[in-house]
């Protein structure tokens, strides 16, 4: 006798969902994706990639030094140009503002200590002692990562993004290596059962436990 096996068919897994379309999205998916329905996706942000710190370029008079510290950023580091201004000198010393490229302080920094926030650096004096004109800036340039903007499928070793999941596929979609593809999916307000879901491979249970968590937050029950 021919065995006869089953697979997950579109919106299969689901359970109930708001009225109307509210439940639904269509979304992108990124390259180089094999999603079946049923697979747990996430977002990938934008500028979630490599982080590059440049060297502080120097402006006006003094000429002591500003070494980046490793890592040279923090958390929520913004791409774009850091300014850190002198506002009070002194002998052999000084006192920095540090600006994030969207205007707001980032904080302030001292001659001789580690300034330890969405930059990090150290400032140290010099034979001549700076001016209230003095400022270095310090330019972020952050790559996108792969597949950035778009949904893939969830990963829980992931670490730009996939690792969080955030939505159901209903149907299958494959995209190429040059090509994005597009899914209806469940993004909110449903409940689906649980063991339709579609999970990577290689996941463990409390890892599948995290994932549910991660879709309750927005909305997604899972049964």
């Amino acid at each position: 006798m021919t065995t006869l096996t089953e697979t997950g068919h579109s919106f299969g897994f689901l359970v109930s969902e708001a009225a109307g379309t509210r439940s639904r999205e269509v979304l992108t998916i990124g390259r180089s994706q094999t999603i079946l329905a049923g697979q747990v996706l996430a977002h990938i942000p934008t500028d979630t990639g490599a982080v590059t710190v440049g060297a502080g370029a120097f402006t006006g008079t003094g000429n002591g030094t500003c070494t980046l510290a490793d890592p040279a950023y923090g958390a929520g580091v913004q791409e774009g140009t850091y300014i850190v201004r002198l506002i009070e000198g002194s002998s052999n010393g000084g006192n920095w503002e540090v600006r994030r490229p969207d205007g707001t302080i980032d904080g302030y920094a001292v001659v001789g200590t580690k300034y330890a926030g969405q930059v990090q650096f150290t400032i140290a004096d010099g034979a001549t002692d700076f001016s209230n004109a003095a400022q270095w800036t310090i330019l972020v340039t952050i790559a996108n990562a792969a597949n950035a903007g778009k949904w893939v499928a969830f990963s829980q070793d992931g670490t730009d993004g996939s690792e969080v999941a955030a939505a159901i596929a209903g149907t299958d979609v494959t995209t190429g290596a040059n090509a994005d593809g597009s899914v209806v999916a469940i993004v909110r307000d449903a409940e689906v059962n649980g063991a339709e879901l579609v999970w990577p491979s290689d996941i463990e249970a409390g890892e599948i436990t995290a994932a549910i968590a991660q879709l309750a937050a927005v909305g997604i029950i899972a049964r």
